[in-house]
């Protein structure tokens, strides 16, 4: 016996350290893991297998005894506990009887086998070292003695809920003391087959977190949900990043097409199924001609070369460098050199902008979810020390302008969406208040920022007039989007490896993989020259992805979808609708006061000296107030003069034209 659990605890120990050691090599950069301390109780039985044993003493049934404690994350498999047990030892035979009360503190470090992905029950092995204290009396009443154990094991556990875990272990627990206190004076050693239950109750709830009933889903099979693959690609759509493969077509882990060559056209649509690496093609997956190239990207073909030239000849290789963030820092430090020399990329002061938060996630996100986000070409994330990723889109200098993005985003289905503020790269949630600016003196914001409201104040004009209007929006989300994907990877990337690079995504998926994207672009030619330039910077493999309506889509459809484009041009639109001037109004000049949530006395008195003020509820409990709308630019004008005399800083002209709003610049033109 002895041998036997000798040779399992030298295996557990190189099971362990062969663990550690592999992650210091594939991890440069810890995958972020709740702290989540868990309270945990349990009880047991203690199979006493010592020098006197009673005729019942058996494996699984001895004396019940009690541990309470806490269990602690220290790597994604790795737990330490901390556990206070007692037990009361009695055994006699014919000969002889003992009676013990053992009282223990120990450290136990589990490791989580892993070996079931995303199940619920998982086994586990585990070892550590125990403090004992035990008073034994027989014939004779001992003084309480102290000694040491050591605690090897396997058990199981069961996740009952985010916060709740069952454990069912099986210990053999080598002790160096003669708890008995027999005749032959040896070391006596216990079983113990113990059952416990952890419960969380310090770490946070996620932000996302909904409080639902749980009656509405009584009928719902989760399970069959996460076995559903709609296109039968052998992917279940949870995990599916292209969900709507023809039947038949094999496909990667991703559940997207096979493309051997990876130049953006599966293998079951390519007419050329062995183009050269980094080659143009058509729809078809055929390389262009020279002449055709030069004719469609004649001019990207210059950058798109010089990168190309730089990829190939530059000296610095992985098997150089210990880890993959070692070696693409190195390559970002060379690329930066050699095209970016003398820029500085992060003492940019930027002014306070206001966007829509999408959503906030820790664990991973689904592909459907991440696909939707992709779609809007203006997406962001930003990622925080605590594994949160979030998401935002737009960056609007008024909050009007995020408000109505908003509305817009949760009529196509974002729901729980918000508008933050962004002061250069810190997101805190927008509350509105008419005192902004007293607001703002009394808190003490540093000078920068008071200058850069001050800013934005002064050409509120100037971005309202050459803002997006409500339809620009909506089209803008209904173009493909085309993305370069850099890479999949295990590891979190340095944010140096990035220094440089802007509009950077990243989100984990349930197979554990980060995957970055970078760039945004509705013209495929601009997406081939930044997909060499991101090869440039060392990522070998990057690839072209596109993006509509919510989904990822081939490039194929994509490139038809472009060359069948119409061009549409908004002068030629305004002329026209000048030749029609005869069955269209006047467009109208509306003078915008400000949006509030509540309006100060003061301000209430400022408006009635304006009279005929207009109000407009726009959700969320904000909404507009007008001071009038006027046929011509120069009676707006003038009242615009008016308001702002009043102290409204914020105020501006907005125009309509047949009902639908237009850019100010548009209704002056159209006027003349």
């Amino acid at each position: 016996m002895n041998l036997v659990i000798r040779n399992y605890f030298i295996a557990l120990l190189l099971l362990v350290y062969s663990n550690s050691v592999a992650q210091d090599i594939n991890y440069e950069i810890e995958p972020q893991v709740p702290f989540q301390p868990m309270l945990t109780l349990g009880s047991g039985f203690h199979s006493f297998q010592g020098d006197i044993l009673g005729p019942k003493t058996s494996t699984l049934i001895g004396n019940i005894g009690y541990n309470a404690g806490m269990r602690l994350n220290l790597r994604e498999q790795l737990d330490l506990s901390l556990l206070f047990s007692f037990v009361s030892f009695f055994e006699e035979n014919d000969i002889s009887s003992f009676k013990s009360d053992l009282n223990s503190i120990g450290l136990h470090l589990d490791y989580n086998l892993h070996i079931l992905k995303n199940s619920k029950i998982n086994p586990y092995t585990t070892f550590g070292l125990q403090a004992l204290s035990y008073k034994t009396h027989n014939q004779i009443k001992y003084n309480r003695e102290s000694t040491v154990a050591i605690p090897l094991g396997i058990g199981l556990f069961f996740d009952v809920s985010e916060r709740i875990q069952m454990n069912a272990g099986f210990n053999y627990i080598l002790s160096m003391g003669d708890i008995d206190k027999s005749i032959d004076n040896s070391s006596d050693n216990y079983i113990v087959t113990s059952f416990s239950i952890s419960y969380d109750l310090f770490t946070p709830k996620s932000k996302q977190e909904l409080f639902l009933d749980e009656r509405y889903y009584s009928g719902v099979d989760f399970n069959e949900i996460e076995r559903s693959d709609d296109d039968n690609d052998g992917v279940a759509d949870m995990d599916d990043y292209c969900p709507k493969t023809p039947k038949g077509v094999k496909v990667d882990d991703s559940g997207c097409p096979l493309d051997d060559d990876n130049d953006g056209i599966p293998n079951y649509l390519d007419k050329e199924k062995d183009t050269k690496k980094g080659a143009l093609v058509d729809e078809n997956g055929v390389q262009l001609t020279e002449e055709k190239y030069y004719s469609m990207y004649s001019d990207f073909a210059p950058a798109s070369r010089k990168y190309a030239e730089f990829h190939n000849n530059t000296e610095i290789k992985r098997e150089d460098f210990e880890t993959e963030n070692d070696y693409l820092i190195a390559r970002a430090n060379a690329f930066n050199n050699a095209y970016n020399k003398g820029e500085k990329f992060d003492n940019k002061i930027d002014p306070i902008y206001y966007k829509v938060q999408l959503g906030i996630y820790s664990n991973g996100i689904l592909p459907s979810i991440i696909n939707r986000y992709l779609s809007f070409d203006d997406l962001e994330s930003i990622s925080s020390e605590n594994g949160d990723i979030q998401y935002l889109v737009g960056q609007y200098n008024t909050v009007d302008e995020a408000v109505i993005r908003q509305d817009l985003l949760e009529e196509k289905g974002v729901k729980e969406c918000k508008i933050v503020v962004d002061n250069n790269g810190v997101i805190t949630d927008y509350k509105p208040n008419p005192k902004q600016n007293a607001k703002d003196a009394k808190d003490g914001l540093d000078k920068t920022n008071q200058e850069n409201v001050s800013s934005n104040n002064e050409k509120l004009q100037q971005a309202e007039n050459n803002s997006e209007t409500t339809t620009d929006l909506v089209e803008n989300q209904e173009e493909a989007v085309y993305r370069i994907q850099i890479g999949a990877y295990r590891i979190v990337l340095n944010n140096d490896v990035f220094k440089g690079v802007e509009n950077v995504i990243s989100y984990k998926g349930n197979d554990g993989l980060t995957r970055y994207t970078t760039g945004s672009f509705s013209d495929y030619e601009k997406a081939v020259s930044y997909m060499y330039e991101m090869r440039a910077r060392g990522f070998d493999d990057a690839f072209i992805v596109t993006y509509k309506d919510g989904q990822r889509i081939g490039l194929n459809y994509a490139i038809k979808s472009q060359k069948n484009k119409p061009i549409v041009s908004k002068k030629k639109s305004i002329e026209a609708t000048k030749k029609e001037k005869t069955l269209i109004k006047s467009p109208l000049f509306i003078v915008q006061i400000g949006i509030f949530k509540i309006v100060s006395a003061e301000d209430f008195q400022k408006m009635q000296k304006l009279g005929n003020i207009d109000k407009q509820e726009m959700g969320s409990g904000l909404s507009k107030y007008f001071a009038g709308t006027y046929d011509s630019f120069k009676k707006a004008e003038d009242r615009l003069k008016e308001v702002k005399n009043l102290g409204f800083k914020f105020a501006l002209i907005k125009a309509t034209l047949d009902g639908e709003e237009v850019t100010v610049e548009d209704a002056k033109q159209f006027s003349k």
